[in-house]
């Protein structure tokens, strides 16, 4: 018996994976998608999302609402979803054949209340506000911008329910506050979790230039002194999704405790190099001047000098003492014609954005300008974007974002202080030259009591701050098998830095240096402390904090009209004791579409959307103290040329616990004739317990006072959303929005 044996030689193997290639090739060839996406007018609509559905392959249409979607699938049987802000989400079968592209095209309609929008609240995926238990406010890009405002923060104003925002400087780049529900806290922060593009950044600043005593070597956030999201370029912002509630925020931890703002930037599209140049003007006036005295005379002595009687109120003189009755001849001035001026504001931004099915790119750049209406005060900001999106294939894609800022800022004394320009309106008489000026040339003080003198404030006072800031983030999803994804991102913020893990466990870590060296009494061009005639003390502070957490949730949906959703997270921080440092929360929320029953659909066609929602959530202040706050701090201190130990004044329990609050929220949202007409209501009750407050103590202690959880604090409120859209044609789309906010605080306990 003869037996042949066939070896495979070189040439057989590569043969072999060459044919593998090509049958791959062949299976998964690119497949060419296109079509237009139209409103109820015909009209091409821009923005709107297109994406087989459970893949990463996906695209965006133009300004005419054309779109192109090149990926490589095999032949069969396909989704393809359409989804855009304040339109229903639309979804379209299509057949993928090895040599034939398709074109779809949709119609979409409009959805006043948004009910098919995708937000973000804290999973990979996101979810449609129709399965929330909970109210998100959206605010899209276009509302951002119609104000002359170059501030994130003051573009909100008026867009989102249940947000107070207030300005307290009028700085260009002053501070901002925000308060979502009312305060959340006594002696700490009520400052929402900002996230940009999935990293926590920082909107707490130092004090640098002001120049009252109470203020120097102190902290503060987001009063006094500059907002840091003045940053952020509102060109730059897709959306912002603003979450009021204990029980929408409670996914993203303690540091949420007081809500979130989420911004996301805008990101490339598949496609031809789409460039986009924007430019703007403002004019910053004073709106109203106060009314000063037009007496020809004064009662006392003469204005300055030797003999003036009084500077600006009436002393009793003389035995016995009695108010002079004698006046003396003045001129009158207005100082808010000298202080105030009309300022000029530039704003310019230009873009380019492109990419291919998988690589997307979104490139910016821009120059803000703006003058303050208080003479020699402006704010001026450069800043850089780059956004890259990459996806390898079906499972894994990346994202990667950096973006650059350098702002400055020219500044005057402001608040309540003597050194304020604008003090001088009410604090000095206005029947002062502040104008005149002495032999050399400076020009004088004001009155026998030597004033600040405001012509002085606003020449000679040089306050300037600058900012360097880096915000990154780079993404990575991974999706092995149906219904898991794991992401991650990783952020860097000037100075913090956090990492997220979508799959259940997050950890946040900060680490902060803080340096202050300030003096007085700078001679002409000295820039330098060690040249001040008074050197003030100076501050070194470093701290670090470590906050981590691990959460589950679990949603249920059936019927694709009744929604549950359950949570519960588990958190640590590093600024309490052992005993207190992990804590537990819990989440919960319904919501049920009743218009989705078919009796509803059959005896109300009118009545598009009606929808009850309920939710219940618990967070907690894990940040509510500072770094070392629990213990009993001792500074060293000079002492008889030795080193000596100072306790503080105030002493703390080292088994202090974190602020807890827990938020009831029920509310509906409704839609008529045609989704033209919305209205959501919102009613909620928080109650925020254990408050960190700081309560008097007998000196015997060898304390003043004393650090524990005493309070205890309640908010309760209701809010209003009503959309229309009176007229929506081809050639005219008119839309009205009215927002209605109530929010009562009550202090019940302080200890």
């Amino acid at each position: 018996m003869m037996r042949s044996t066939l070896l495979p030689t070189r040439s057989g193997r590569i043969l072999g994976i060459f044919l593998l290639q090509l049958f791959t090739l062949a299976a998964f060839a690119q497949v060419r998608i296109s079509g237009r996406v139209t409103g109820p007018q015909n009209a091409g609509l821009n923005g709107i999302t297109v994406q087989v559905v459970n893949t990463n392959f996906a695209t965006s249409t133009d300004n005419g609402g054309n779109y192109t979607l090149t990926a490589p699938l095999s032949p069969g049987a396909y989704q393809l979803r359409f989804t855009g802000i304040g339109f229903k989400s639309f979804t379209q079968p299509v057949q993928v054949t090895a040599n034939a592209g398709s074109t779809i095209n949709a119609q979409l309609e409009e959805d006043a209340l948004k009910m098919d929008e995708v937000v973000v609240t804290g999973t990979s995926a996101g979810t449609t506000r129709r399965s929330l238990g909970t109210y998100v406010g959206t605010v899209r890009a276009d509302e951002l911008t119609k104000g002359a405002t170059g501030d994130v923060l003051a573009a909100l104003q008026g867009k989102t329910a249940g947000a107070q925002i207030i300005q307290n400087s009028g700085d260009p780049g002053g501070g901002i506050s925000v308060r979502l529900r009312g305060i959340s806290s006594i002696s700490s922060s009520s400052e929402p979790l900002y996230i940009v593009d999935g990293v926590i950044v920082n909107n707490a600043t130092n004090r640098v230039t002001n120049t009252q005593n109470s203020y120097d070597g102190n902290n503060f956030v987001g009063n006094i002194g500059q907002n840091r999201m003045v940053d952020i370029n509102p060109n730059d912002i897709e959306r912002i999704e603003v979450l009021n509630g204990a029980a929408a925020a409670a996914i993203y931890g303690s540091r949420a405790n007081a809500g979130v703002i989420q911004i996301f930037t805008k990101r490339g599209r598949s496609g031809a190099p789409l460039v986009s140049f924007s430019t703007s003007v403002m004019v910053n006036e004073l709106r109203k001047k106060l009314d000063v005295n037009q007496a020809p005379v004064k009662f006392g002595g003469p204005t300055d000098g030797p003999g003036a009687l009084t500077q600006d109120i009436i002393t009793a003189v003389g035995t016995p003492a009695t108010l002079p009755t004698t006046t003396t001849p003045v001129t009158r001035y207005d100082y808010q014609d000298y202080i105030f001026r009309t300022g000029i504001g530039t704003d310019n931004s230009v873009s380019v954005s492109g990419g291919s099915e998988k690589t997307r790119y979104y490139l910016s750049g821009g120059y803000f300008f703006n003058q303050g209406i208080v003479q020699n005060t402006d704010f001026r900001r450069y800043n850089f974007r780059s956004n890259f999106d990459h996806t390898f294939n079906n499972v894994f894609s990346v994202t990667m974002g950096l973006n650059y800022i350098n702002s400055s800022a020219n500044e005057k004394p402001n608040g309540n202080s003597f050194f304020s320009p604008l003090n001088s309106v009410t604090i000095i008489g206005n029947f002062h030259n502040i104008f005149e000026r002495d032999a050399l040339g400076n020009v004088k003080a004001v009155g026998e009591r030597g004033r600040a003198n405001p012509v002085s404030v606003i020449e000679d006072f040089k306050q300037r701050q600058e900012t360097n800031r880096i915000i990154a983030s780079l993404g990575a999803k991974l999706r092995p098998f149906s219904g898991f994804t794991f992401d991650y991102t990783l952020g860097i913020d000037n100075y913090s830095q956090n990492g997220t893990t979508q799959v259940g466990y997050s950890v946040q870590y900060e680490r902060n240096r803080y340096s202050l060296l300030q003096g007085r009494g700078l001679s002409p061009i000295v820039e330098t402390v060690n040249g001040a005639s008074t050197i003030l003390p100076g501050v070194d502070e470093r701290t670090e904090i470590s906050v981590s957490g691990i959460y589950l949730q679990q949603n249920f949906r059936i019927m694709n009209k009744l929604f549950l959703t359950g949570a519960v997270r588990r958190d640590g921080s590093s600024v309490f004791s052992e005993d207190q440092r992990n804590q537990m929360y819990y989440k919960a929320s319904a919501s049920y579409l009743l218009s989705e029953e078919g009796f509803w659909q059959k005896s109300m066609p009118w009545w598009n959307t009606f929808k009850l929602r309920a939710a219940y959530g618990e967070s907690g202040n894990l940040t509510g103290i500072g770094a070392y706050s629990r213990f009993n701090v001792y500074s060293s201190n000079a002492y008889l040329e030795r080193a000596a130990l100072q306790s503080s004044g105030q002493r703390t329990n080292e088994n202090i616990g974190p602020e807890r609050q827990k938020e009831l929220e029920v509310g509906a949202d409704l839609s008529f004739l045609n989704n033209r007409i919305g209205l959501t209501f919102n009613w909620y009750k928080k109650n925020v317990d254990n408050i960190n407050i700081s309560r008097q103590v007998a000196p015997t202690t060898g304390f003043s006072s004393v650090l524990d959880n005493f309070g205890r604090l309640e908010n309760r409120g209701i809010e209003l959303v009503l959309n229309g859209s009176p007229v929506a044609n081809t050639t005219l789309n008119w839309n009205i929005t009215a927002i209605f906010n109530r929010n009562r605080n009550k202090v019940l306990e302080t200890g």
